[in-house]
């Protein structure tokens, strides 16, 4: 291995590192208020996970608002292809089910009963809340 090789692998296992330190910050550890609110729902368990999902639903709609409002203020000043749009948004939701599904199984003691169900929602519910406040605090900042 030449120097070069080195200071090109050495660079890799840095973005890496930073890039996994990113994603493990961004994990909620805890139950959100979705699980909260949901949770205490009447029998059967199935009205809880159902209330889950609609959160999620919810949350979903709004993103796809939020992004879509800053796709069209940012035309003018960095135009974003729709094919483009829709690959940001792809990945966003790739890396959150990603994300989610290990929080769900490992959290959730590898069950794939409701309440691990629920643990995946709940996450893929703050990481959109979270996403949402930052596209909110883009268009704020930069189109408002």
């Amino acid at each position: 291995m030449d120097v070069g090789q080195f200071y090109e692998l050495k660079g890799i296992i840095v973005k890496r590192t930073i890039l996994a330190s990113l994603l493990l910050v961004s994990t909620p550890i805890y139950a959100g208020v979705a699980y909260d609110a949901c949770k205490n729902m009447p029998p059967p368990m199935m009205n809880s996970v159902a209330c889950m999902g609609d959160t999620l639903k919810s949350v979903d709609k709004t993103l796809e608002s939020t992004q879509s409002r800053l796709l069209t203020l940012s035309k003018n000043s960095y135009p974003v292809s729709d094919k483009e749009y829709v690959r940001i948004h792809n990945t966003f939701l790739d890396y959150r089910d990603r994300q989610c599904s290990s929080f769900g199984q490992s959290i959730g003691q590898g069950g794939t009963g409701a309440g691990s169900m629920m643990l995946e929602d709940d996450c893929k519910i703050e990481l959109t809340r979270q996403r949402i406040d930052y596209l909110r605090q883009m268009i704020s900042e930069y189109y408002e």
